[in-house]
């Protein structure tokens, strides 16, 4: 991990090299990469109080604009297991969907296989005034994830941020080099990279003819 704005080039073709630039490690390092990747001239010219407050804004800028919605879709092992188990004891007896042969579900999926299994439910207003409670302290409880401080980009979120700053996100492996597919991507007009080391993430840059640019664009990784 390096410390702040220090340069390690970790690939080099022709005459680019690809260098990864070191963030705070302040628990917010994600948008620490994001912000130096977008605004790197002004993040440079800031000291360690400045930057933090710069990302705070950012995280408070991407809590305000979640909705119920995308929390709804958002992909969260955790949390959905902890749903499954509050709507069992509220359906009781009926019974809940097989999930056998489902992928990994969002909340917002698993809904509507509820209401495929049964009908009934989607105009039951009993069942209504007692799951929205819950979905709603869930929206709240993401928001408030993501304005805190220190708080980790896993990686469900990490769509969630792309939707929201309309860009798309490559993150490249600190063992292999090269591009972390299981990553969720964006199909939009702008793409950075970012260094992925462990619990660690960085900014990416590109040198070529003595000329420090940030990664900022729709280009292939060499």
């Amino acid at each position: 991990m390096l410390s702040f704005s220090t340069h390690k080039v970790f690939r080099i073709k022709g005459d680019r090299k690809w260098v990864r630039t070191g963030t705070d490690g302040d628990g917010n390092c994600f948008f620490h990469a994001y912000a130096y990747s977008v605004d790197a001239n002004n993040v440079r010219s800031m000291n360690v109080v400045e930057r933090k407050h710069y990302v705070m804004k950012i995280k408070n800028f991407v809590a305000d604009r979640i909705t119920l919605q995308d929390t709804l879709q958002l992909i969260h092992p955790d949390a959905f297991e902890y749903f499954l188990t509050v709507i069992q004891a509220m359906i009781h007896p009926l019974s809940m969907p097989d999930l056998t042969h489902q992928p990994i579900l969002s909340l917002y999926s698993y809904i509507e296989l509820l209401y495929q299994k049964h009908p009934s439910l989607q105009n039951n207003k009993p069942f209504y005034d007692q799951v929205m409670p819950l979905l709603q302290h869930y929206y709240k409880s993401i928001q408030s994830y993501i304005r805190k401080d220190g708080t980790w980009m896993y990686d469900s979120l990490l769509s969630l941020f792309m939707k929201i700053m309309n860009i798309n996100i490559v993150m490249i492996s600190h063992d292999t080099g090269q591009p972390i597919t299981h990553y969720p991507s964006r199909t939009c007009e702008h793409t950075i990279y970012m260094y992925h080391i462990r619990d660690h993430y960085e900014s990416i840059g590109v040198y070529q003819n003595d000329t420090m640019t940030r990664v900022f664009e729709n280009t292939t990784f060499p």
